[in-house]
């Protein structure tokens, strides 16, 4: 994301940004993804996450509503980086005009953990909304740090993968048919159970690993899988512009 102004006042401030084409929250309502299309974002809600708490820092309000897309991007802007691993090495063959980009929005409640002492922790049950918020903290108000984050994005990807969140009993075992649950029951584990044996950054890795074996397994080899990926996200894209033009036309 390319900030265009930024107003600074002596007790408040305010960031000018572009417009963005929709949220996940309207892709979810869309329709099932294929699960090529669902590991790319995962990884695309993963990214921003993996990169706060790599810099100390919390979000408290993870969301579908808090991740928005915009398709229409260029190298500049684009939130993806350009590393040397697999995911990159089929964007820079394939090309990504079609896919989305996807960042984190609204860091109204974000904490900033160096602004503290290092064995600070916080009891506040006003971290996420209730269906994102870590259990013991809704149910005891136990303490957290990144607690927090990493169920919320656990909730997440259990609704990108299967549309629905996570009974109280424990994430859903079952997976769309023909799906790899490496992957997302390992996400579901460690986020949703509070196991922090693995960083978020392991996770992130994890799921674009998954998405090149995943391209690479699809009917007809990668070139299709990608071709794949790119027409869910056509479709797509014109709904969420149909989406915001009945929205536009409801206001005037």
């Amino acid at each position: 994301m390319a900030p265009t102004k930024l107003w600074l006042f002596r007790d408040a401030a305010a960031l000018a940004m572009p417009a963005y084409e929709g949220s996940l929250a309207e892709v979810l309502r869309h329709k099932k993804m294929p699960e090529t299309a669902a590991l790319y974002l995962a990884v695309a809600v993963s990214e921003p996450v993996a990169r706060l708490h790599a810099c100390d820092l919390l979000h408290c309000d993870l969301k579908p509503d808090n991740y928005l897309f915009q398709f229409d991007h260029n190298a500049e802007s684009s939130s993806r980086s350009k590393n040397s691993d697999a995911w990159d090495e089929i964007v820079e063959v394939y090309g990504d005009e079609s896919l989305p980009s996807v960042v984190l929005a609204d860091f109204g409640r974000a904490i900033d953990l160096r602004r503290h002492a290092a064995s600070t922790t916080f009891q506040s049950n006003r971290a996420h909304i209730d269906d994102y918020l870590w259990p013991p903290a809704k149910r005891a108000k136990a303490a957290w740090t990144h607690q927090v984050d990493r169920y919320a994005l656990g909730v997440v990807l259990h609704l990108l993968a299967l549309g629905h969140l996570p009974p109280s009993s424990g994430p859903t075992t079952k997976l769309p048919r023909g799906w790899d649950p490496t992957f997302w029951h390992a996400a579901f584990e460690l986020l949703l159970a509070d196991d922090q044996s693995t960083s978020l950054e392991d996770i992130y890795r994890h799921a674009r690993r998954s998405l090149a074996a995943a391209l690479r397994r699809d009917t007809g080899g990668l070139r299709r899988g990608m071709a794949s990926l790119g027409d869910h996200f056509r479709d797509l894209k014109r709904h969420l512009r149909q989406h915001q033009l009945q929205r536009a036309q409801g206001f005037s």
